[in-house]
């Protein structure tokens, strides 16, 4: 028996066992429809630095010879995590709810205030909702949907994450909220392309 292969066939197991429970996870949520989603291994982290930074993107083992494409939507649950930006033929690279420079219109769950959800300095804002809407802390805001024919771009209702403050001027035209992610991506070794 060959030692030097054991220490290779235990982590492959644990890497199957982990990919198991996120799969039986993912499926036990009823949110998101599971029959187009790509299930795909974190294999690195960009701009992580623990105690210091949290990750601006992270690489997948999924590429193009998967169906991976740029601008799908990646998920955890029901969850947001991301978008592709970038792909390879056998990696992707996703570009998390902490880099900035993207936006994409949500809504939040309790009142149905719209706006647009814009990434900035690593932070979400709920940004150009008018003052007659109620935006409420502690309150979900997910995605609006803005999905094209091809199938790149968010499905409806993903959870990007909870309002933890509202900035509201009587004087301004339109108020802001700051919204905070649900997902530690750092904790996750399993994520899903939704390559409907």
């Amino acid at each position: 028996r060959d030692l030097h292969s054991f220490p290779t066939r235990r982590s492959s197991d644990l890497a199957e066992r982990r990919e198991m429970q996120a799969l039986r996870g993912q499926f036990e949520t009823t949110g998101v429809a599971t029959s187009g989603l790509l299930p795909a291994q974190v294999i690195g982290f960009v701009g992580f630095l623990p105690g210091i930074s949290r990750p601006t993107e992270i690489v997948l083992d999924k590429g193009s010879v998967d169906g991976v494409r740029v601008g799908q939507a990646v998920i955890i649950k029901d969850n947001l995590v991301g978008k592709i930006g970038k792909v390879t033929d056998r990696r992707s690279q996703v570009a998390l709810l902490t880099k900035s420079g993207w936006s994409f219109t949500g809504k939040t769950t309790k009142t149905n205030a719209q706006g647009l959800l814009v990434i900035d300095g690593g932070d979400i804002f709920l940004k150009n909702v008018v003052l007659s809407d109620e935006l409420k802390k502690k309150d979900l805001v997910v995605t609006k949907g803005d999905q094209k024919i091809s199938g790149v771009g968010f499905p409806p209702d993903l959870v990007v994450g909870e309002i933890v403050s509202v900035e509201k001027k009587a004087s301004a035209l339109f108020q802001t909220a700051r919204v905070q992610s649900l997902v530690d991506i750092t904790g996750i070794s399993t994520v899903f392309i939704s390559t409907n």
